[in-house]
């Protein structure tokens, strides 16, 4: 209320960003399946980053600017849509928008989770089972696994706002974890430090390992 609502609209878009990031800290899980991953999952994670903050801040102020802010405040981007868009164009954004965006996300997470749970396994963190893939190299036991795991939800009844939670919150623990073991990084790995692609200073990437800490406990 006590903001203009441009300026609520860019942190309406800022928040849900957050969420849409979700995709992009699986990205460097897929550098094993991806061709010159040095060089192409940095330009992925970067652009895709860019371009999503860059519709997320549009679409969070065109949301906060179509009708008065005491009329939207508190109210998901569904409600919003229902009253400014036709039926037939408000089915496609739900559809389209809400349900795509999280099987995406769902699967994007399936597929990321395969070559960290294949490492688990063989440092004997895991059963042995979970080591058997193809001849080709494909982990199909975890795959599975993650398969089966998903399909719970459906055959649950879980509605969508579970789902969310059944996944950020885990997702923003184990980033919060992660980001400790990372912390001494540049100095355990030294060479691999100095030539990774994404080069920078030890203490700007402490900073944005806070950053990322204190984003990760403002999600849960």
């Amino acid at each position: 209320p006590f903001m203009p609502q441009g300026v609520t609209g860019l942190l309406m878009g800022t928040a849900m960003m957050s969420f849409a990031c979700n995709g992009a800290t699986n990205l460097p899980n897929f550098s094993k399946d991806a061709h010159d991953a040095k060089r192409t999952i940095p330009r992925a994670l970067i652009l895709s980053t860019v371009v999503s903050g860059i519709l997320y801040a549009l679409l969070g102020f065109a949301a906060t600017s179509a009708l008065p802010y005491g009329e939207i405040a508190g109210q998901n981007l569904g409600f919003i849509a229902q009253r400014i868009m036709p039926n037939g164009v408000y089915l496609f954004f739900v559809v389209g928008g809400a349900i795509f965006a999280l099987a995406t996300s769902i699967l994007g997470g399936v597929g990321a989770l395969k070559w960290p749970i294949l490492a688990a396994a063989k440092d004997g963190w895991l059963p042995t089972v979970f080591q058997k893939t193809t001849k080709k190299g494909y982990p199909w036991v975890v795959m599975l696994l993650m398969y089966l795991i998903a399909v719970i939800p459906i055959l649950g009844g879980f509605s969508l706002d579970s789902i969310v939670s059944l996944i950020l919150v885990p997702a923003a623990i184990s980033s919060i974890a992660g980001n400790f073991i990372v912390w001494n990084l540049p100095q355990k790995f030294p060479k691999a430090w100095a030539d990774n692609s994404l080069h920078m200073s030890v203490g700007f990437y402490h900073f944005l390992l806070i950053v990322s800490t204190i984003a990760a406990v403002l999600l849960t």
